[in-house]
């Protein structure tokens, strides 16, 4: 299974699966995005010069490139950490979410 920003948006189908299976999807993906977010900030770190300017689209192909980095290394290298969301995630303390909307009304 591909898993990347896009398919969170198209994870209607999560709900067919297993409880179990959900978890873990969920949290494979949560800790792409995680490591996704640091390789973009890791390659902001290096110097670039202006010599060759960015062609068009150049961006769009980098963040997706750091995407699928991330994939592959939570589905190889960062098993631990997936199991390690999963079981945080399947400790759910709340018995349904909190109302945090009581602090954003209007007076």
């Amino acid at each position: 299974m591909i898993i990347s920003p896009l398919s969170l948006m198209n994870s209607s189908n999560i709900q067919d699966l297993p409880k179990n299976e959900q978890l873990k999807v969920v949290s494979a993906q949560f800790v792409s995005l995680l490591l996704s977010e640091v390789f973009n900030e890791m390659e902001k770190g290096i110097y670039k010069s202006n010599l060759v300017p960015d062609q068009f689209g150049e961006s769009w192909y980098r963040q997706w490139l750091m995407d699928i980095y991330a994939q592959d290394a939570a589905g190889q290298n960062f098993g631990q950490l997936v199991k390690l969301v999963e079981t945080q995630i399947s400790k759910n303390p709340y018995k349904e979410l909190p109302d945090r909307t009581e602090n954003f009304s209007t007076k």
